[in-house]
């Protein structure tokens, strides 16, 4: 079994002097949207029955360890582990469902009055919501296109009102919901 997985979104706006694209998602490495967090991979192998298919559904990095020790007929639980956050998803990987049965993903959560980090991140299903409380948060762009870092489809300026900008006139927002 082959599994290919990026940790993260691409690094946009010169992170690292690096130049990526995550559109259409908004966002970047290092940021709590769907841009810094969804990421790509491939998995091929015995038991997949997905050959060129594209799932859409939530996976988590987590799920891997449960997933695989399922597709060999075991359970996690076998080894002396605790539950942790991974379940599995064999099901949803290998083709013998077309769902996944995550339904959530914590992507980051800090103690309340903490600066650590990003901020706070809880996606449920479509939605999502983002706490911007972190120290790391993103104070602004450091080029004028960044593709959609800041600018609605499209766009990437940010005085534009779009559906990936921040309101008309605010230069900064304690949270959003997707």
């Amino acid at each position: 079994l082959i599994i290919f997985s990026t940790d993260n979104g691409g690094p946009a706006d010169f992170f690292n002097r690096n130049m990526a694209s995550n559109w259409p998602l908004r966002g970047m490495k290092r940021t709590l949207f769907e841009g810094g967090v969804r990421a790509v991979g491939a998995i091929a192998g015995a038991g997949i029955n997905r050959k060129g298919d594209i799932l859409d559904g939530l996976v988590h990095v987590a799920d891997f360890l449960p997933s695989i020790i399922s597709s060999l007929g075991g359970n996690v639980k076998d080894l002396g582990n605790q539950d942790g956050d991974g379940i599995d998803v064999w099901a949803y990987l290998s083709g013998a469902s077309d769902s996944s049965p995550r339904n959530e993903i914590l992507h980051e959560a800090h103690p309340e009055g903490s600066t650590d980090g990003n901020g706070n991140a809880l996606r449920m299903g479509i939605y999502k919501i983002v706490l911007r409380s972190g120290s790391q948060w993103s104070t602004g762009s450091r080029v004028e296109s960044n593709d959609g870092w800041y600018g609605g489809p499209g766009s990437s300026d940010p005085h534009y009102e779009g559906a990936y900008t921040l309101p008309t006139g605010a230069k900064t927002q304690p949270w959003s919901v997707h």
